[in-house]
């Protein structure tokens, strides 16, 4: 084809035609800029929302962790708290058993052999029920361990059953009698 323009006209034809496409890539640029931006801003609220979410979450677990351990710690402390009462009430209403031991160990013959030991606590004095049984070749010895015990001012209601008293050798004997801290 051929063009019959002016240069003159040839060349402002020319620069509109630059300026309109300069003008279309400037809106092409700009518009993809927009889009850019909007997906970006699109992908910050959903990550914003996502984070915020998992901080609820978290702050939940961590409360409700904190609650599950507080209640644990409680009910430990309590129990331990009841078993400490429990101990300190028996320390407090037992007489000292181990004064009890030492003297029964003193008063006993020689040829005297135990086979059981009951120490039984009162409720509400110091006192406590004790019984032996055991073993001793002769009656003298069992006589001799009554007086033993009846002379001590820490044990009363001494009571040696009759059977005790019947074989003259080889006696299985029992006693009962309380005992009473000072």
């Amino acid at each position: 084809m051929i063009n019959l323009l002016p240069p003159q006209f040839k060349k402002k034809l020319e620069k509109e035609r630059k300026q309109r496409l300069m003008l279309i890539w400037l809106m092409i640029i700009i518009f993809s800029l927009g889009c850019f931006y909007l997906i970006l801003i699109s992908f910050k609220i959903y990550l914003f929302g996502k984070i915020e979410v998992e901080r609820i979450l978290v702050d939940a677990q961590k409360k409700q962790f904190e609650e599950f351990n507080l209640k644990d710690t409680e009910k430990e402390i309590l129990s331990l708290n009841e078993n400490i009462q429990k101990i300190l009430s028996f320390q407090k209403n037992t007489p000292f058993i181990g004064e009890c031991l030492e003297k029964i160990s003193i008063l006993l013959p020689k040829d005297c052999y135990l086979f059981s030991l009951s120490i039984i606590p009162s409720d509400k004095e110091k006192k406590c029920t004790v019984s032996l049984s055991g073993y001793i070749k002769e009656r003298e010895s069992l006589v001799e361990f009554k007086k033993r015990l009846e002379k001590e001012d820490s044990f009363s209601n001494i009571y040696f059953p009759p059977s005790n008293w019947v074989k003259p050798k080889d006696i299985n004997f029992f006693v009962r009698f309380t005992y009473e801290t000072n």
